[in-house]
């Protein structure tokens, strides 16, 4: 089923500008790469964890033995990072805010690589510019908050989130993200606020409870992966975007569905321009 649009779409996105590689040139001449362990013990009067970091390259997975454990990989003392624990919070956060100068005179390295533990938290991440790859199995998030600018992103619940997730919103700039297997993320609400870019949301996993999702994205492409026989009512608000069903959805006037059996999916999306497209 197809949505005829007024006039057609153009959406200019240059790959390029949405693209960061590992290394970044600067001014500042860096030393030889050190490599910092991070080890933060599992504490009951711990409830939230917080990550900052800038550019660069940051993987996040589950199965840790202790709270938070990993490594930072980086050339410039001043990306060496720092922990904190105050107030029933963890804070990793690196040495300063930091960006790339325009000027380059070598290669600059900053690569954290973290694994969370069993412990319920509420997780906030913060980044900048920056490659990232999260895999939130084998954890126990109680909410789940990511903000970044101009990325390349992957958040995946490669295995059901160990407890119920009040909210998970990602908040972006100009970016390439895929978001997989959010059925797993066990989560009443999911919020994604981003700008132009292209986006993919998997709606995969095993859904225990009734769900809302609400997108709202400017000149962008976005793909909703949802499953065949998941229980969703979709709602488009939009100006000129081209919209994408399957044929076996039904569709009245904004609103569009599919019946299932189990939990309700709510789905609201709200596009300045671009292209939405719904795959099973």
């Amino acid at each position: 089923m197809y949505i005829k649009v007024i006039i057609p779409i153009v959406l200019l996105l240059i790959a390029s500008s949405c693209q960061f590689p590992t290394n970044f040139e600067v001014s500042t001449t860096p030393v030889a790469p050190e490599t910092q362990t991070i080890k933060v013990a599992s504490q009951a009067e711990v409830d939230a964890l917080r990550i900052h970091f800038g550019a660069g390259e940051l993987t996040v997975d589950g199965g840790a033995a202790d709270l938070l454990e990993g490594t930072a990989t980086y050339n410039l003392p001043i990306l060496k990072p720092t922990v904190e624990i105050r107030d029933g919070s963890v804070t990793l956060s690196q040495g300063r805010e930091w960006h790339p100068p325009a000027q380059s005179t070598g290669p600059i390295i900053n690569q954290w690589v973290l694994n969370i533990g069993s412990q319920a938290l509420d997780l906030q991440i913060n980044a900048g510019a920056y490659n990232g790859r999260y895999d939130f199995g084998n954890t126990r998030l109680v909410n789940l908050a990511i903000a970044d600018g101009a990325c390349e992103s992957t958040v995946d619940f490669s295995t059901p989130n160990a407890t119920e997730m009040g909210v998970f919103s990602y908040k972006t700039g100009a970016s390439n993200i895929n978001i997989l297997n959010l059925g797993n993320a066990n989560t009443q609400k999911f919020v994604f606020e981003s700008g132009a870019g292209n986006y993919t949301i998997d709606l995969a996993g095993d859904w225990e409870t009734n769900a809302e999702i609400n997108i709202h994205s400017g000149l962008s492409n976005i793909t909703l992966a949802i499953p065949q026989g998941l229980n969703v009512n979709l709602t488009a608000e939009s100006g000129l975007t081209n919209i994408n069903i399957p044929d076996s959805w039904e569709q009245r006037g904004n609103d569009f569905s599919q019946k299932g059996s189990g939990p309700l999916v709510m789905i609201k999306v709200t596009m300045g321009m671009g292209n939405l497209q719904i795959i099973q």
